[in-house]
């Protein structure tokens, strides 16, 4: 048996078929022209999602009180969620053994009473020591420690938010918190990217001077 490559189109390199001969008892066949099989092209590989902040919903809890000239004014107390923990989830395929350190980037957006977006937006950034990584699930993780300087600097947030945006204090919509950032972990800078909602919620008034 005899063969040689005869392309029908230069422009299309795969579009080819195979001239053979086949020797027989009864003598050598004609000119058979077999079509050439088509090599698949690769699969794309798939996506890796990058860092990501698990979700999580706050409640912040705010007092708030009337000076003389009845000027009102607001403070944040604390800030409830519904996890008691922050997670960023790593990809699938990563390996770290030390600690993170994270420098968080958080903007507020948040919706009025009316529905409209307040266009005052509030800016923060912080940063945290050691954050650990466990392997098992794919996430570091903020907890202990950590987790209330997380708090704090929130909050510090929040209630800047609120004293340059009092109508938020009436909004039952909540608004979108933000959380951009990098986490620093064994020689790598990773992004971090994700969102938070949060809601007001008024833990008591007092009147008087403040």
């Amino acid at each position: 048996m005899s063969q040689s490559p005869h392309a029908k189109d230069e422009e299309k390199p795969y579009d080819q078929e195979i001239d053979i001969h086949v020797a027989t008892p009864y003598g050598v066949t004609g000119h058979l022209a077999i079509p050439a099989a088509k090599p698949e092209k690769p699969a794309t590989p798939p996506t890796t999602p990058g860092f990501g902040w698990d979700p999580a919903k706050y409640t912040v809890e705010y007092e708030s009180s009337v000076d003389a000239a009845g000027k009102l004014f607001f403070k944040v107390l604390h800030i409830v969620s519904d996890k008691n923990e922050v997670v960023i989830n790593a990809p699938a395929l990563a390996r770290f053994r030390g600690r993170g350190k994270l420098h968080a980037v958080v903007t507020i957006d948040a919706d009025g009473p009316d529905g409209t977006v307040i266009q005052h937006r509030v800016d923060g950034s912080f940063d945290i020591e050691g954050v650990p990584f466990d392997a098992k699930k794919q996430q570091f993780y903020i907890v202990g420690a950590n987790l209330r300087s997380f708090d704090e600097n929130l909050i510090d947030v929040f209630h800047r938010l609120l004293e340059a945006n009092p109508e938020l204090a009436k909004s039952k919509r909540g608004f979108t918190v933000n959380v951009g950032g990098r986490l620093d972990v064994e020689g790598t800078t990773e992004p971090i990217a994700g969102k938070f909602t949060a809601t007001f919620s008024k833990k008591n008034r007092s009147h008087g001077a403040n």
